[in-house]
């Protein structure tokens, strides 16, 4: 069968069982599927192609020149000042400092606040500013005068 350009094969191993292949470029992918009907392997195996050929989602990364929530500034120049923590209690981590815990967290995952690389050795120790983050504390401190 053909299917998007895409030659594909189903075969019924069992009763319920299925069987199928299909080429794209030099890559064969094989694989089993439950259905009691030939057309719901059918359908699984077309989705299967469908999101094989779909391109990449564009990953999502935070330019350090994209514009910080005030609550998310105040917390990386509290960081800047080591006033802000993390906290480390058998498997939960807890960040501490100016504006609560969901900013510094947005700071983290945005790679603008790292921990220090002696951190393990401590339960409790200040968080640190990457270079991500100095760049963007430094463009935002000098569009924030600007603005002024």
């Amino acid at each position: 069968m053909d299917y998007r350009g895409v030659q594909y094969e189903i075969t019924k191993i069992e009763p319920g069982l299925w069987k199928y292949q299909f080429r794209i470029g030099a890559v064969i992918r094989t694989g089993k599927t439950k259905s009691s009907l030939e057309l719901l392997a059918d359908r699984r195996v077309r989705l299967t192609i469908d999101r094989l050929l779909r391109p990449p989602r564009p990953v999502k990364t935070r330019d350090p020149r994209d514009k910080l929530t005030d609550v998310q500034y105040l917390a990386l120049q509290a960081t800047a000042r080591g006033e802000v923590y993390r906290t480390h209690t058998g498997t939960v981590y807890t960040l501490t400092g100016p504006g609560g815990s969901k900013p510094l967290w947005a700071l983290v995952r945005a790679s603008l606040i790292a921990d220090p690389p002696d951190a393990k050795k401590y339960s409790r120790y200040p968080m640190v500013v990457t270079e991500k983050g100095q760049a963007a504390l430094v463009l935002e401190t000098v569009t924030r005068e600007q603005e002024r």
